[in-house]
């Protein structure tokens, strides 16, 4: 799912992605169009690493606890200036 909103249009994003997660709840997770999993694109955020692994982030993970959603919803986000940690530096 890819989300058009840019870096002033948060509630946009989260818009975007209950879309994404309705679509993916509604058709199920099997058969041709069963849905497992949702990559949901937010180039908008691509130079705000801090921004989205952050407050994003946190706020994604509360909306779905707060819709008692654990059981059928896991957040992983993924960011372009991620790097995997080492085991030498943190973060």
């Amino acid at each position: 799912h890819h989300s058009k909103s840019g870096m002033n249009e948060i509630p946009l994003l989260f818009a975007d992605t209950w879309e994404a997660i309705l679509d993916m709840v509604q058709n199920g997770p099997s058969g041709k169009k069963g849905v497992s999993s949702i990559l949901l694109s937010a180039p908008g955020f691509d130079n705000d690493f801090t921004l989205f692994a952050g407050p994003i982030f946190a706020m994604l993970e509360q909306n779905v606890g707060a819709a008692r959603a654990e059981p059928i919803i896991g957040v992983v986000c993924f960011h372009p200036k991620y790097k995997t940690p080492d085991g030498k530096s943190w973060p």
